[in-house]
């Protein structure tokens, strides 16, 4: 137990030291940062939810319903390199 104290106050001076002060606060930013744009992506995307959920509907019957006639209903455009 006798070796902890030394341990304990070894990382009580680290941690009251700027370097560990600057560390921490980099670490917060970078860790908002990277929520700000994970809750962004998933923001711009949840469009892929609505879809996945729409297919997920279809069934072999309703696919052979809609054979041939997606064409009338989603034109389709020339995509050009």
């Amino acid at each position: 137990m006798a070796e902890l104290v030394p341990c304990r106050l070894a990382r009580m001076q680290i941690k009251s030291t700027p370097e560990y002060a600057m560390t921490l606060q980099t670490i917060k930013t970078t860790l908002l940062e990277a929520f700000v744009d994970v809750v962004g992506f998933l923001t711009r995307y949840a469009w892929v939810s609505e879809v996945q959920s729409f297919v997920g509907t279809w069934s072999d019957s309703s696919m052979e319903e809609w054979r041939g006639k997606m064409e009338n209903v989603f034109p389709m455009q020339a995509v050009s390199d």
